[in-house]
């Protein structure tokens, strides 16, 4: 499977800066926006790798895996999609 936005290499070097300036300051997580794309970026420390979640529009998003300096697409997934299966879940756990 394939993300739905590649990174460039401009943003995978922001990125990497980002994390490198979270960990000298000893915060675990970041975010920020690309206007003119329309995209938001929420990275989040996880132990020993860091998760990055790129939002699209319409509810889309790429899921990255970072680590030893490696940003690794993970998976993508499908924010509408994602709420209708915790709901199945919730709806099955009362049960």
């Amino acid at each position: 499977m394939k993300p739905h936005h590649e990174l460039d290499e401009i943003t995978k070097h922001r990125i990497m800066e980002l994390i490198n300036t979270c960990e000298k300051l000893d915060l675990g997580n970041v975010s920020f926006k690309y206007f003119k794309e329309l995209l938001d970026f929420y990275m989040l420390e996880q132990g020993d790798h860091w998760q990055l979640v790129v939002v699209l529009p319409f509810g889309k998003r790429d899921v990255y895996k970072i680590a030893e300096g490696i940003i690794t697409y993970d998976y993508s997934g499908d924010e509408e999609l994602d709420k209708e299966d915790a709901e199945d879940d919730e709806a099955g756990d009362k049960n």
